[in-house]
């Protein structure tokens, strides 16, 4: 009997355990299933930290994971659902809110893609890129004051107009003497001062006459199958105070050998006929026989050390309009050299107005035919030296800055346009 009873109760007790149990399953939260048992809710241990695309729940492309059309309905309880226990947190379910990143010691890796990630938005702008070129320069409307450090650019400086050399010269003539280049006849220079010098009562300076002179024996040249030279005034006049002259020429070359003589403040010419053994002299003021005398011996001891034979020698003497003035005697020596070269009697007008149209002449012609003076500084009147330039901004002059003693950035005037 007894042993019934204990059968009976052990009976009811399976009963009421197996009933609880049902009663459990029925009022378990989702999240609490077994992972093994729901395919979204994927524990850790299963999924690796860093899964391919293909094989992330979360990135599942709903074509192979369609999302559920009705969540599950959650039972009421009174007691919160048990969460398994587990060394790892479980992962999130599947909703419409985008997934959480599963939780791991590394980053995850960033899934391969065939566009490039956007840019993230940012309160700074984005730097630079560096470039192999040069930023371009801003176009400005003033050119550089500066020229290139080699040399001055290119500006046509070869020679000035009869209209502009006029004026020139006529500037000149009123006072307007600031040391600047105005012409360069071979080794010759000649700045405003010189032009100044051919005025009215003013003496003419050797620059000026050296650069007429061979002016003149270039013309002859030129026009004639004959050939002249010129012997510039410093070397005519050491012939003339008999020292040994540094000029080298072979005579036999030459019909004409020209050269003017300053004495004593006092311009003459010395012409040299090697052919004829010969020398013509001429004196502005008149010439004197102890003068014309002296010119015959030391211009044939010249034509013997420069190797001619000079047994014979003659000399000659023309007559000519004469000076009437003391300071133009570089204009009638100039005159009477024009003449011979050209093959003219020695007639001029000698009068004040005659003389002065001379000068002009003179002045106008050196600037006319002046050599290219582009590449020249208009101090100085060589390219070498300073290799920094600075050019007008009025004329086509260039100059080096040392010589302009130029320091500032502003604009750039020379003497001659101020």
């Amino acid at each position: 009997m007894t042993e019934d009873i204990l059968k009976l109760d052990e009976a009811l007790q399976r009963g009421a355990e197996k009933s609880a149990t049902q009663d459990n399953r029925l009022h378990t939260y989702p999240a609490a299933i077994s992972p093994a048992c729901h395919p979204a809710v994927i524990t850790p241990a299963c999924q690796p930290a860093i899964i391919s695309p293909a094989c992330h729940p979360a990135v599942i492309s709903p074509a192979c994971h369609p999302p559920l059309s009705h969540p599950p309905a959650t039972p009421p309880s009174s007691h919160p659902p048990a969460t398994p226990a587990s060394s790892h947190p479980p992962a999130t379910p599947a909703s419409s809110h985008p997934p959480a990143t599963p939780a791991s010691s590394h980053p995850p890796a960033t899934p391969a893609s065939s566009h490039p990630p956007a840019t993230p938005a940012s309160s700074h702008p984005p730097a630079t890129p560096p470039s192999s070129h040069p930023p371009a320069t801003p176009p400005s409307s003033h050119p550089p004051a500066t020229p290139p450090s080699s040399g001055p650019p290119k500006r046509t400086f070869s020679g000035l107009s009869t209209a502009t050399a006029i004026t020139d010269v006529k500037d000149a003539w009123e006072g307007k003497k600031p040391y600047v280049l105005l012409s360069k006849i071979g080794p010759f220079k000649v700045f405003f001062r010189d032009i100044f010098n051919t005025g009215p009562q003013r003496e003419l300076e050797s620059e000026v006459i050296n650069a007429y002179l061979s002016l003149l024996i270039k013309k002859y040249n030129d026009n004639n199958a004959d050939r002249a030279c010129a012997v510039d005034t410093f070397e005519m006049t050491r012939i003339w105070d008999g020292l040994k002259p540094k000029v080298k020429i072979v005579p036999q070359l030459y019909k004409l050998i020209v050269g003017i003589v300053n004495a004593g403040h006092h311009w003459m010419l010395v012409v040299i006929l090697p052919g004829d053994k010969k020398t013509v002299f001429l004196d502005p003021l008149g010439e004197r026989k102890t003068s014309i005398n002296h010119c015959k011996d030391v211009t044939r001891s010249f034509m013997r050390h420069r190797g001619l034979n000079v047994s014979r020698w003659a000399r000659e003497t023309r007559s000519h309009p004469l000076q009437h003035d003391a300071t133009s005697c570089g204009a009638y020596a100039l005159k009477f050299a024009e003449c011979i070269l050209g093959g003219l009697p020695l007639e001029f007008d000698n009068s004040t107005s005659g003389v002065n149209s001379i000068r002009e002449h003179i002045a106008v012609s050196i600037l006319e035919n002046t050599d290219d003076l582009s590449n020249l500084c208009h101090l100085c009147g060589e390219q070498d030296g300073d290799t920094h330039w600075i050019g007008c901004e009025f004329c086509p002059r260039w100059f080096h800055k040392s010589c302009a003693k130029y320091r500032g950035r502003k604009e750039y005037i020379c003497a001659a346009c101020q």
